[in-house]
């Protein structure tokens, strides 16, 4: 915990550029060998280095206006009798859904196991900053939901090589001012993270790395790239290319060697198009690091950001350069507390998918839950839902999922959205207003779960108020056949055809809407609410179930309701997972057979993996068909786990191959080898 005494003495500052903007910041101090701990809280985000060695990343996030302080024990690494500890800060001023945007920041304490204070960030002098200025900040915006992509001059300042194990660094010192506005400081919840990993890559394509004759040179980075590298074989001896076996989630590791003046580009991703890396698959997901050097300059290369990838390549825009190494080092969720790592039972494939899930949990749960932890890094809800599964059958524990959660509650309004409605993914900044309805339903539903199975923190009594303000919100909408229509916002519940089912009144929304009402009736005693539940339940069966499945919409003409025919798969599966069939009844369990009977319906528009066949999933667990969930999960995520070792968003590689939710298939896996019908409970168990 964060101790009172240590936030009395957390003091932020920061040092503005003469131009008003923020950048980034090296802060140094020099300490000796003695037992230690340092207490950081940092925006945007920061590196530590003790003796030029990177010891700590962070911050864990948090909402606008808090800060989580990292409590770092650096005592293994004060090895001199003078030790220089030394903090990257990055600020970004730029609209993302990794990092929000916000006044940039430095706190820092290093304390004695008694609480002694050795150094501290402010007036006392124990740290001085300086301007990290081999950063170029006029740079392309590529991505919209990360920040500004790493672009560095090493060629203009050469000074900055070498600058993280000095005690006094060449580079220009500043001022540091206290900030105006402090933020409220918060413990990190989530667990710490283990960065000491290292995996070199496998050089697969060895070639000179030589400007190719004839690219064009214009000033627009992402023209350059699609016009000039495809880098399949027609780009020749252009490009170097690592194979790290696997997806990984970590910083981007290179030593560079410099012949000539030139310009560099580091890229990757998750896999390899038709057997070629191919920029144009990813390049929204600001993949791609640029180096100006010089000739002679040799370099010991680390991103500052955490990157997600398979293959790393390397190759130029001008000049010639040689890659000695190429590798990562992992930011992920610390192996060591995953109490289930193997699947007990199974084929080696069905093994594989195991590993496949853990490795996608332990790469989108760092500090919160997220959805990817390359595209975006983003904690979205819904996702959430699913990996929330997956920590607790893991780990044992939910520490991530209540730091997710608490970033929710912790503002006390969100004043970019409508009063009732909450962000689809936070922290984040959200410059278009936007929102999907849909999931705060989720949200609901997953705190509705982890207050039954007592997973972690018991945020039912926390949620009440703003549920309820959500319910009088979705109100508004409300139809005179007592169901939800044209609810604003970004109306979506997968990636699917379902997506475009969405006009007029739409069934699975009322559906969710159903499930949250009667998870408020029992959790708060409120028999209205209950009631509301069972004649959106009674409306649904009478409206949307012709005989055979369930529509997903209905559009409203000259005042009536009138059913489009649109089906869909997930509308089956919601409806079973919301609770408006009785698997009592007979003829459910007839039409429950028919759904599960065929793994493809003509009639309705197929799942996709996010998030409808997770459900499915579900239902086959829950019918007791163990050998038939194993038999699909092989056909679905084989291909997956032979390309890159992670579970992907979509049933095929056109997004994120590393995708937070999908982790639920290691529960559901061990599940499948138990001896008795389960229900939602007992997957989870």
């Amino acid at each position: 915990m964060v101790v009172e005494r240590v936030v009395e003495i957390l003091r932020p500052v920061w040092a503005w550029a003469a131009d008003g903007t923020p950048k980034s910041l090296l802060f140094v101090a020099t300490v000796p060998a003695a037992p230690a701990v340092l207490d950081i809280a940092a925006s945007a985000l920061y590196r530590l280095f003790v003796n030029g060695e990177l010891v700590g990343y962070g911050p864990a996030r948090a909402p606008l206006g808090f800060a989580r302080v990292d409590q770092v024990d650096i005592s293994r690494f004060l090895t001199h009798m003078e030790n220089v500890v030394s903090i990257e800060v990055v600020a970004y001023t730029v609209e993302n859904f990794y990092v929000p945007r916000q006044t940039p920041f430095l706190a820092a304490v290093l304390r004695s196991p008694n609480e002694d204070v050795l150094a501290a960030i402010g007036e006392t002098g124990d740290f001085r900053a300086y301007r990290l200025p081999q950063r170029d900040w006029n740079v392309e915006k590529i991505s919209c939901q990360r920040d500004l992509m790493e672009s560095y001059d090493f060629k203009a300042h050469p000074e900055a090589l070498e600058c993280f194990s000095s005690a006094h660094p060449p580079l220009p010192e500043v001022k540091m001012l206290e900030c105006a506005e402090t933020p409220k400081f918060i413990p990190r919840v989530a667990p710490p993270v283990d960065i000491s990993v290292i995996y070199s890559g496998r050089l697969v394509h060895s070639a000179s790395l030589r400007h190719l004759p004839g690219a064009s040179s214009g000033n627009s980075l992402r023209r350059r790239l699609e016009n000039d590298y495809a880098l399949d074989d027609a780009a020749g001896d252009a490009f170097q290319l690592f194979d790290l076996d696997r997806v990984r989630t970590g910083f981007i590791m290179a030593e560079i060697a410099a012949s000539e003046d030139s310009e560099l580009i580091l890229s990757w991703d998750e896999l390899l198009v038709d057997g070629h890396f191919d920029i144009r698959r990813f390049y929204w997901a600001n993949n791609f690091i640029r180096f100006r050097l010089a000739a002679g300059q040799r370099l010991h290369f680390e991103s500052f950001e955490a990157y997600t990838m398979r293959y790393l390549a390397a190759f130029v825009l001008s000049g010639a350069v040689e890659i000695r190494k190429g590798g990562l080092r992992e930011y992920a969720f610390d192996s060591g507390r995953i109490i289930r790592p193997e699947l007990s039972k199974g084929s080696e494939i069905e093994k594989g998918i195991y590993l496949a899930a853990v490795e996608t949990f332990r790469q989108n749960a760092v500090d919160i839950l997220m959805d990817c932890p390359g595209r975006e890094r983003a904690g979205w809800l819904c996702d959430s839902f699913f990996t929330a599964r997956a920590e607790q059958f893991l780990t044992g524990r939910a520490d991530v999922e209540d730091a997710f959660i608490e970033n929710f509650l912790l503002p006390g309004h969100y004043p970019s959205l409508p009063d009732g409605m909450f962000p689809m993914c936070f922290p984040a900044d959200n410059p278009n207003c936007s929102f999907i309805p849909q999931w705060p339903m989720w949200l609901f539903l997953e705190i509705g779960e982890k207050q039954r199975m007592k997973r972690g923190r018991d945020f039912s009594g926390a949620i009440k108020d703003r549920m309820f303000n959500f319910f009088a919100f979705c109100e508004k909408f409300r139809n005179p056949e007592g169901l939800l229509e044209d609810l604003p916002g970004w109306n979506f519940v997968e990636w699917s055809g379902a997506k475009d089912f969405i006009a007029g009144t739409h069934f699975p929304t009322n559906m969710l809407f159903a499930a949250c009402l009667r998870l408020a009736g029992e959790l708060y005693h409120d028999d209205a609410l209950s009631h509301r539940s069972e004649k959106i339940r009674e409306t649904i069966l009478a409206l949307s179930f012709d005989g055979s499945w369930f529509n997903d919409n209905a559009i409203r003409s000259c005042g009536r309701l009138e059913i489009t025919g649109n089906k869909s798969e997930i509308c089956q599966y919601l409806a079973d997972f919301c609770g408006i069939t009785d698997p009592k009844m007979r003829h459910w369990n007839e039409w429950r057979d028919k759904l599960l009977n065929k793994s493809r319906h003509g009639e309705l528009a197929a799942v996709n993996m996010f998030v409808g066949r997770m459900l499915r999933f579900e239902l086959l667990l829950s019918a007791g068909r163990f050998g038939q969930f194993r038999k699909e999960a092989v056909e679905t995520l084989s291909h997956m786990v032979e390309r890159t070792g992670t579970l992907w968003e979509m049933d095929e590689a056109k997004a994120s191959c590393c995708h937070g939710f999908a982790s639920v298939l290691a529960p559901y896996l061990q599940t499948s080898y138990s001896d008795s019908r389960v229900g939602s409970e007992d997957i989870l168990e």
